[in-house]
């Protein structure tokens, strides 16, 4: 057991039944919620803290936990190098090829994979994950039924699951600076200051102006927040 009053904290995140911190170290550490049996037959909650990584120069930029059984971490170093662990079964972790298999402590991904760009922010929605670089590209993986990754297409069957990163074509030359995704879509900021979005669309989520359930593939520019001074 961690004994947590010792731990100097840089960096937190949370999810539905979780807690990660990033110690001044680079140590991450996992609090985790269990149900225990007391002596009486009655259960009670208590936090288990666990360190997963050690001296991992790793910042938690984000996190998500869509319900108790599909769940997946993305965090990014300092250094720029995008690590995953947690549920993989529709490739939201980008680890090897035809590797779908949960991760139970944090994995590199090769910079390769980004076209040697380093990472520098990162959001997971239920079971995909998108990266943006620091030159502003945005790359993708994950599951695609409703088009979630942006990549101009939802495929059907076990296709939906694409494992390797991709790099969202659409947004090439954007300089996008930050994303932010929801359940089943993406939202994300140009260096101009302009918004798109990506994904389902059942709720109007995509700010387009219709609460249509027609899923966009393809990053739109949201233009609800008036008109724009500069061009594109």
């Amino acid at each position: 057991m961690v004994n947590i009053s010792t731990i100097h904290s840089m960096a937190i995140v949370c999810n539905k039944e979780r807690v990660l911190m990033v110690g001044t170290d680079g140590s991450l550490y996992r609090f985790t919620g269990l149900r225990k049996h007391s002596n009486s037959g009655t259960d009670h909650l208590c936090w288990d803290v666990l360190q997963i990584a050690t001296n991992s120069d790793v910042i938690t930029h984000g996190a998500h936990l869509a319900k108790s059984v599909f769940t997946h971490t993305a965090m990014v170093s300092q250094a720029g190098v995008l690590y995953t662990y947690g549920d993989g079964r529709h490739g939201q972790l980008g680890q090897d090829e035809d590797d779908f298999d949960a991760k139970y402590y944090p994995r590199a991904l090769s910079r390769n994979v980004f076209g040697g760009q380093k990472v520098c922010g990162v959001s997971c929605g239920r079971n995909f994950t998108v990266a943006v670089t620091g030159v502003g590209e945005v790359f993708t993986f994950g599951h695609n039924d409703v088009g979630q990754l942006g990549i101009g297409t939802n495929t059907p069957g076990d296709c939906q699951k694409i494992q390797n990163p991709r790099r969202v074509e659409t947004l090439i030359g954007k300089c996008i600076v930050m994303v932010a995704s929801g359940c089943q879509h993406t939202v994300c900021v140009c260096a101009k200051g302009k918004v798109f979005s990506w994904g389902k669309n059942s709720f109007g989520q995509l700010g387009l102006g219709n609460c249509e359930d027609v899923n966009s593939h393809t990053p739109m520019e949201v233009l609800r927040f008036g008109t724009h001074d500069k061009k594109a």
